[in-house]
């Protein structure tokens, strides 16, 4: 990267703001360039959001997704369940002294 250029943290939008991009870039004809620029996004963030407008649409349609959502792929309530659960017996499992390993962590969620 040239060391003239100050690089600008990633903005996330939530998927009313995506949808925004969407409508926009639909009814004014933007370019990427125009969008990111008007969103204050970068480039390669407004493309993506262009690239996924399907299933961005779709989500939202089905109530898949919400419209104050962050994430496109938040975590399922099954794998929140797994989480929670690991979560739990390696915390029991820790304050009963008994060393843990990676192959023990893995193994863990198939049971």
């Amino acid at each position: 990267m040239p060391s003239g250029r100050v690089r600008k943290p990633r903005t996330s939008l939530t998927l009313e703001e995506k949808m925004e991009v969407i409508q926009s870039q639909e009814q004014n004809k933007l370019s990427v360039r125009d969008l990111a620029k008007r969103f204050n996004i970068g480039k390669t963030q407004a493309a993506d959001i262009l690239k996924h407008k399907q299933s961005i649409k779709e989500g939202l349609l089905s109530g898949e997704l919400k419209l104050n959502q962050m994430r496109r792929n938040p975590l399922t309530q099954r794998g929140a369940q797994i989480d929670e659960m690991c979560f739990d017996w390696f915390s029991r499992v820790r304050t009963e002294n008994i060393p843990i390993s990676g192959e023990m962590v893995r193994k863990r969620p198939s049971r």
